[in-house]
């Protein structure tokens, strides 16, 4: 019922209303300021000194919106030190947040230290402010203040009493606004390196601090403007210069974080980028999903990860197809990892209201939004595509989505992409997707791929395998100092020859595929080790859906195949 009303409401608002946009009591075009400094003692890096400037208010009060990166809701970032407010007091005050009482536009500066949020550089992405001896990086969420509600201000930011031979570099460049403070990414200090490239369709600046890759930064950048190219022909833009940092850990975590202009790498320090091609295409289609289509919501923006993870995964998959970076079978490998992790997904079925409150704390919650948002427009797409005889697919309907994004931004309203999607499939002349998203994405209702839906390309079927199941309590395990508890007698891990008490190393990526072996190195009395392996399989069985190409396509139906995955048919 709340949506129906909320829909009805939307489209009145996108489609009907003219109602003017009251006045802001907030001077929108005066410059939000940063003035970023390193501190320093007896030479080492010791803290960022962040001073935010701005014109209070018109009505004498301002909510200043603190760093949280990598902090739990309601909590202070145990990283901000020293908070000063200059031309006014704290009226005010909240974890996260300040209130400012001054005088009607009176000049602000709130000043403060930003510390490491870690004792040492850690094993997986960094979502809290990182300070070393002599080089720093930080996500903007967890770097810079900004006040409330001044999302179209613009920003200057400035690096001051930098040491010779440091560098203060950010995506934070001419003609930003607050908007993009929060998908800011900060780094500086010494023993950064540039590899900058430019094609005519395509430009980077890759920054990054070792060059222990398997594949030179001049592979590494060639690759990457390929997949850019592929993503601003994909969506009929004019190339941009991309800001891209690389994090290299000492763990194996790998990934990225979208960013305005650019994204955050995050891989080990013998990776070969030839494998992040994927990453690559996804965290810059996060240029456009959700920032041009909407954005995200005010609060709960978890709510809107089935549509921003989600759609960004089908559409970069697209991208890469159309471009030729992909074969067949490589589309084919990577939806089959997608249905598998979303047929042995324990959550599977969990309502949107689970992924808004544990999909930073339950890896199998984190990962729903992105398969459940892909296949959601997988089937959407097609849906829409017999319906209209191709007229329709899922390409129109985001190109529509955007038009209406932008022209609810030049009249002052702001629609979330999430909720402006299914108005868009509307207006673009699809069908009303209100009880898909009611059952599929707020209920959590399975989905099942049609055995037809690729018919010219091969078949959906299903398929079983063995459940997994480790043979002992991972948790209790990491909690017992990693001695193994909770073995299952006669289970995978006692027959692998593992026992209760055991103390174990544990280094593996976090999965539900009992086809994925184990490795454990059991540490001796000795200290010596030996290596146990095996593969996770349970008594009971399990069915998910997995999608055969056909293996009979000469090269004209290979060509019609790749033209109907990657949406152009």
């Amino acid at each position: 019922m709340v949506l129906r009303l909320l829909f009805a409401c939307l489209l009145f608002v996108c489609g009907v209303s003219t109602a003017p946009v009251q006045a802001s009591s907030r001077p929108e075009r005066v410059p939000v300021e940063y003035e970023l400094a390193p501190v320093l003692r007896d030479g080492r890096l010791e803290a960022l000194k962040v001073a935010l400037s701005f014109r209070g208010d018109l009505d004498g009060e301002t909510l200043v919106l603190l760093p949280t990166g990598g902090v739990a809701d309601g909590e202070r970032a145990p990283y901000l030190e020293a908070i000063a407010i200059d031309g006014g007091e704290a009226a005010a005050d909240a974890p996260g947040a300040v209130t400012v009482r001054h005088a009607a536009g009176a000049p602000i500066t709130v000043s403060y230290r930003v510390i490491s949020g870690y004792d040492r550089v850690p094993d997986g992405q960094p979502f809290r402010p990182l300070l070393q001896s002599d080089w720093f990086a930080g996500h903007g969420d967890a770097v810079l203040a900004r006040p409330a509600g001044r999302a179209a201000t613009p920003v200057v930011l400035r690096w001051t009493a930098l040491p010779p031979e440091w560098i203060g570099v950010s995506n934070v460049g001419q003609g930003a606004t607050v908007s993009a403070v929060e998908d800011a990414f900060l780094l500086g200090g010494k023993g950064w390196r540039l590899a900058k490239a430019r094609r005519a369709d395509a430009g980077l600046d890759l920054y990054y601090r070792e060059a222990g890759w398997r594949m030179s930064p001049a592979l590494a950048t060639d690759l990457m403007l390929s997949v850019f190219a592929a993503d601003f022909a994909y969506w009929g833009d004019r190339p941009q210069r991309m800001f891209v940092p690389v994090l290299q850990l000492s763990g194996g975590d790998f990934g990225g974080r979208g960013l305005a202009g650019g994204f955050l790498v995050v891989a080990g320090a013998d990776a070969d980028l030839r494998d992040f091609r994927r990453i690559f295409a996804h965290e810059h289609v996060h240029a456009w999903i959700s920032r041009q289509l909407g954005g995200f919501p005010e609060t709960e923006d978890n709510l809107s990860a089935w549509f921003n993870e989600g759609f960004t995964e089908a559409v970069a998959a697209r991208a890469l197809l159309r471009a030729r970076l992909w074969t067949l079978e490589d589309f084919a490998a990577d939806l089959n990892e997608s249905l598998l992790r979303y047929g042995l997904s324990p959550v599977a079925e969990a309502p949107n209201r689970v992924i808004q409150e544990r999909r930073g704390s339950d890896f199998d919650v984190g990962k729903l939004p992105y398969d459940r948002g892909r296949l959601l427009a997988i089937l959407w797409d097609r849906r829409l595509r017999a319906a209209s005889k191709g007229r329709i697919g899922l390409d129109a309907v985001l190109r529509t989505q955007r038009s209406m994004a932008r022209a609810n931004e030049v009249a002052g309203r702001r629609i979330p992409a999430n909720e402006l999607f299914p108005l868009a499939v509307l207006k673009a002349g699809g069908e009303d997707l209100r009880s898909d998203i009611v059952a599929h994405v707020e209920a959590g209702r399975r989905i099942e791929l049609p055995a037809d839906l690729f018919a010219r390309c091969g078949r959906i079927v299903w398929t079983e395998q063995p459940v997994f199941e480790r043979g002992f309590d991972l948790e209790a395990t990491f909690r017992n100092g990693r001695r193994i508890v909770g073995l299952v007698p006669d289970g995978p891990a006692a027959r692998a020859g593992l026992k209760d008490g055991d103390r174990i190393r544990i280094s593996e990526i976090p999965s539900r595929d009992s086809q994925t072996p184990l490795t454990y190195r059991v540490v001796e009395p000795d200290s010596s080790q030996r290596v146990v392996t095996y593969r996770p399989e349970g008594r009971a069985r399990v069915r998910f859906q997995r999608f055969e190409l056909r293996s009979d396509m000469d090269p004209e139906d290979r060509e019609g195949c790749r033209r109907l995955l990657s949406g152009l048919a």
